[in-house]
């Protein structure tokens, strides 16, 4: 496994060896890679970014993608944390089963109007791959000091 900035998109690469890490013999190559990818992006936006704490609730768009999943996977390595994910209805029992309290099929449910039914008082991280106009309504979702990480 290799962590690098940039320039990981060739057949050959050189770098230096303490950026260079064995894949364990009980890790796939998949997993590997989504390890650095999907699961190092998902805790920098938690817990770096986020300050994840217990009792905390999370937005997770694209919950059903790499960075989702792994963002609903380590959502549960915090206590009472309350995950509301957004992804089409086709993945919802997935994501239950992956620790999404709340999934929303944004293809027929405005998420902001399902996320205030049910926490009226919003949510304190949301985690923004969507840009745009979704980041306003983000913003417009959080507690008192939460945060919208975008990335």
């Amino acid at each position: 496994m290799v962590l690098n900035r940039s320039g990981m998109w060739q057949e050959e690469v050189t770098v230096p060896s303490v950026q260079t890490f064995l894949i364990p013999e009980a890790m796939t190559f998949e997993e590997a890679a989504a390890l650095l990818v999907n699961y190092i992006t998902a805790y920098m936006v938690l817990f770096d970014f986020g300050n994840l704490q217990p009792g905390h609730s999370v937005l997770v768009h694209m919950a059903a993608g790499g960075v989702g999943m792994a963002a609903v996977q380590l959502c549960r390595t915090v206590e009472n944390v309350t995950v509301f994910g957004t992804a089409s209805a086709s993945k919802h029992e997935a994501l239950k089963e992956n620790g999404v309290t709340h999934p929303i099929d944004y293809h027929t449910t405005d998420y902001v109007d399902e996320i205030k039914k049910i926490s009226p008082k919003g949510v304190d991280i949301v985690m923004d791959p969507l840009g745009g106009s979704d980041t306003a309504k983000g913003y417009n979702l959080l507690k008192p000091m939460g945060k919208v990480v975008t990335y």
